[in-house]
């Protein structure tokens, strides 16, 4: 196995960050499974502007993958709506991507409550992760997600 991560912190432009790992595998005398991951990313947050961003490879004999979001968001006070567009990429498979559309509220230091809106949609009825609905006669993996939660801090 090999692995290994370097990140660059700065105080104008975030934090960037690289992951590399490669591994191989060997089950019951089988052929040789190899995978291999790799991501960058980058992080910002003035203390009013808030971005998050990745990009991420993974190869394996279990198919390919490419990966990214991206998410914008500015605060308000207590406040912080925020965007977010991710896709992803499976080799022949599909592609799924998504919009997002959230509003934090940091109640006190400790606990934010959060809440989202989230729109899914697939090409060539690439399911991603979404479990099909055996009951359709055409499923489709598109798909409406609205969310709230909480995060503690202790």
């Amino acid at each position: 196995m090999l692995t290994g991560s370097v990140s660059l912190a700065t105080n104008s432009v975030g934090t960037f960050r690289y992951s590399y790992t490669e591994s191989s595998l060997m089950v019951d005398g089988s052929d040789e499974f190899k995978g291999k991951f790799m991501s960058f990313g980058h992080q910002y947050d003035n203390g009013s502007w808030v971005t998050n961003a990745e990009v991420i490879n993974r190869r394996s004999p279990l198919g390919e993958h490419d990966a990214f979001y991206i998410m914008a968001g500015h605060r308000f006070g207590d406040f912080l709506p925020h965007v977010t567009y991710a896709q992803h990429d499976e080799s022949d498979a599909g592609r799924d991507s998504s919009w997002a559309f959230g509003l934090n509220y940091s109640l006190n230091a400790n606990v934010t409550l959060k809440s989202e809106y989230k729109r899914v949609e697939s090409t060539r009825n690439y399911n991603g992760n979404f479990v099909p609905a055996y009951n359709t006669a055409e499923p489709t993996f598109d798909g409406d997600i609205f969310s709230i939660g909480a995060d503690f801090v202790f």
